[in-house]
């Protein structure tokens, strides 16, 4: 059983760490990476602009509606409760 623990560690390590490694070492991977993760924070950075902007659009958009909806309503009115209405209070 040893033997064989030992020749799939060997293989493993022939196969899979030693190119790994091999690549990790390698300029142009790290270059590479740099490149994908820039890219990345761009991107990420694009859309939180955007959907902030979205977003505060949003709100403004609530707000300015609230208030033109209760600016309308005269003095004496007020919203409904529906809790009221139905008698479950």
């Amino acid at each position: 059983m040893a033997l064989g623990a030992s020749a799939l560690t060997k293989k493993v390590n022939e196969a899979v760490i030693k190119p790994t490694l091999e690549s990790v070492q390698d300029p142009n991977f790290t270059y590479n990476v740099k490149e994908y993760l820039s890219s990345v924070t761009e991107k990420v950075t694009e859309t939180t602009k955007k959907s902030y902007g979205y977003v505060s659009q949003q709100i403004q958009a609530s707000l300015v509606e609230g208030q033109s909806g209760s600016a309308s309503r005269s003095r004496s009115e007020s919203p409904r409760d529906p809790f009221v209405e139905s008698g479950t209070v």
